[in-house]
């Protein structure tokens, strides 16, 4: 899949893949609150997001520090560490263990987590769904 390349020259291009879904998700979010990303890849939802609504906090879960490494020189996640709104905080580290939480809870979470082309097995017990509801606030939602 070439997609992040893709979005490295032409930054917050729609993608065709279900990144793009973030692109709509800021009507659906309370005004306030931190849009999280979990599973940040090579940020290819948040740099859509940050094209749409500049002005929404994202804070990134990436679990492969080598992905995050290559990502921030060449697919526009420096750009977004350090822009005066919209900031993307990045996180390395496994977006299912608790860290990933913000005070007040998130506006919206919006999940990308896969290993090895496979969806994690936590994704299909209730009890992840029920912890990242949890880290809603009120009004929030998951995609």
């Amino acid at each position: 899949d070439t997609s992040s390349v893709y979005i490295a020259h032409d930054p917050g291009r729609l993608t065709n893949c279900y990144w793009d879904v973030v692109s709509i998700m800021d009507p659906l979010l309370p005004k306030d609150g931190t849009l999280g990303l979990l599973g940040l890849g090579g940020g290819s939802a948040a740099v859509i997001a940050h094209k749409y609504w500049p002005l929404r906090e994202m804070e990134g879960w990436e679990y492969d520090q080598d992905v995050v490494e290559v990502a921030r020189p060449h697919l526009g996640l420096a750009e977004l560490e350090q822009a005066a709104t919209g900031a993307l905080v990045v996180t390395c580290g496994d977006a299912l263990e608790a860290q990933s939480a913000v005070e007040g809870g998130f506006a919206g979470l919006f999940v990308d987590l896969f290993a090895s082309s496979h969806l994690l097995p936590q994704l299909s017990e209730e009890e992840t769904w029920a912890k990242w509801l949890k880290a809603l606030r009120p009004g929030g939602c998951v995609l």
